[in-house]
């Protein structure tokens, strides 16, 4: 039961800090080029989603490099969409049995 659930945790906060540290350290989709890293913070988080805890393994190891890209590049999001896309993260990530749970509480509290 413990495993499951860091693995659960890992599969929502993953992709919220994947999203905020790409955000903080401006990094970003720089110009058409092909590469795995060359991602948009949105990606990265999405893919920190699909992939759960690999997915944040990945975007650690590509930290350095994305950073020091950052710095010749920095990608500016604006407040309204980084906010925006961290709810949304977490609604999306959100366990679908604990919605149900959550749902089921406050009917039972009207």
């Amino acid at each position: 039961m413990l495993l499951g659930d860091v693995l659960l945790a890992f599969q929502w906060l993953g992709p919220l800090f994947i999203y905020s540290d790409c955000c903080a350290n401006r990094i970003g989709k720089v110009g058409e080029r092909g590469v795995l890293s060359n991602w948009h913070a949105l990606e990265w988080a999405i893919c920190g989603l699909m992939l759960g805890p690999l997915g944040l393994l990945v975007y650690l190891v590509r930290r350095r490099a994305l950073i020091s890209e950052a710095k010749q590049h920095p990608i500016v999001v604006s407040a309204f969409h980084k906010y925006g896309v961290l709810l949304l993260i977490l609604l999306v990530a959100a366990p679908y049995k604990r919605l149900i749970e959550l749902i089921e509480l406050v009917g039972l509290l009207r």
